[in-house]
């Protein structure tokens, strides 16, 4: 039993979700075990949430009240409990390949009593990343919709849906660097012979000034987050922790 995954609060009980092997009382294959409390110091253990499947073992994640049903997951007015969380492959892993941890869903429509696999996951692909887990879901108000945030190698990343089944890459500074370096290539692609007349002055002094409206653009428009406290960058995004 660790990690403790997906807490959230829905109709009167807390939830709390946590990594757990059900079989031994040493590290193994991952499920969620599932347990609630009215007043987070009484617990009440109930039936393991999420057992491993053809996508992997259970790893850490989160859990939303999608009380709006942006998924489309709910029916007949119950609006579902969404888990989001890693599938970890072992084969894949052992196989040596980078892709063996994906995004996946699964909901609840009475309370988390009992919950459902989607069936179109994994809903957020490895793109090749040997560590690619740990997603953290939140609701995004100002822009209605959902943010993940996603542990990627040795840095965090962003990844934005309305409605938590199709997940897109939120741009920032890689962005920035993409765009000047794409520049770059089609202008010496474009216009060789006037990249060569050129001296390599002119060349580096373009470029440099390239770079510099790029840090600009960044200092300017993303949100600085080296020490300043997690309270200070979500209040700026307008999220809740």
């Amino acid at each position: 039993m660790n990690d403790p995954n997906g807490m959230v609060y829905l109709d009167g009980e807390y939830h709390l979700f946590y990594q757990y092997n059900p079989d031994d009382i040493v590290w193994g294959p991952m499920h969620w075990g599932h347990a609630i409390s009215k007043d987070l110091v009484h617990w009440e253990s109930l039936a393991v949430a999420l057992h491993p499947d053809a996508n992997g073992t259970i790893f850490s994640g989160s859990a939303v009240d999608d009380r709006t049903n942006t998924s489309g997951l709910g029916v007949r007015g119950r609006a579902p409990l969404v888990a989001i969380f890693t599938s970890h492959d072992h084969a894949l892993e052992l196989a040596g390949r980078n892709d063996f941890q994906n995004q996946s869903l699964a909901y609840s429509l009475d309370k988390g009593r009992t919950w459902i696999k989607y069936a179109g996951n994994p809903v957020l692909r490895n793109p090749g990343r040997h560590d690619f887990r740990d997603p953290k879901v939140s609701w995004f108000e100002p822009q209605k919709k959902w943010v993940m945030t996603l542990a990627v190698g040795d840095h965090v990343s962003f990844y934005s849906s309305t409605d938590l089944k199709v997940w897109n890459r939120a741009e920032g500074q890689a962005l920035g660097s993409f765009t000047h370096w794409m520049f770059a290539a089609l202008l010496t692609t474009l216009f060789p012979k006037v990249v060569a007349a050129l001296s390599a002055g002119y060349v580096f002094t373009f470029f440099a000034g390239m770079m510099v409206l790029q840090l600009i653009w960044v200092k300017t428009q993303v949100i600085e987050t080296k020490g300043v406290p997690l309270e200070k960058i979500a209040e700026r995004l307008g999220v809740d922790l």
